[in-house]
């Protein structure tokens, strides 16, 4: 998707006047989303949903919204020594 974006927004930036000035703003946009995104605002992209979200379509508008108001996920890391060590007793719950 962000490569859509990116694409609309260089095509516009080739259109004398009005183009140039939506071209921009769609640049403008785009950075802004990403600079915010860095502080908190983004989405981590696990889910689908998150992924259209943190694109550039969206980043700096809806995607904003949803970074910093909704709910972050817990992430879990496998510790292998520990399920080298389980045997095969627990291969299941792997």
């Amino acid at each position: 998707m962000d490569t859509a974006y990116d694409n609309i927004s260089n095509t516009l930036m080739n259109i004398p006047g009005w183009g140039t000035i939506a071209g921009g703003a769609m640049k403008a946009a785009s950075l802004l989303g990403k600079g915010l995104g860095r502080l908190g605002g983004g989405t981590d992209g696990k889910t689908k949903k998150d992924a259209v979200l943190g694109s550039s379509f969206f980043n700096w508008n809806v995607g904003l919204i949803n970074g910093f108001g909704g709910k972050k996920t817990i992430s879990i890391d496998k510790d292998y020594t520990t399920w080298a060590r389980a045997g095969n007793s627990y291969t299941g719950s792997q």
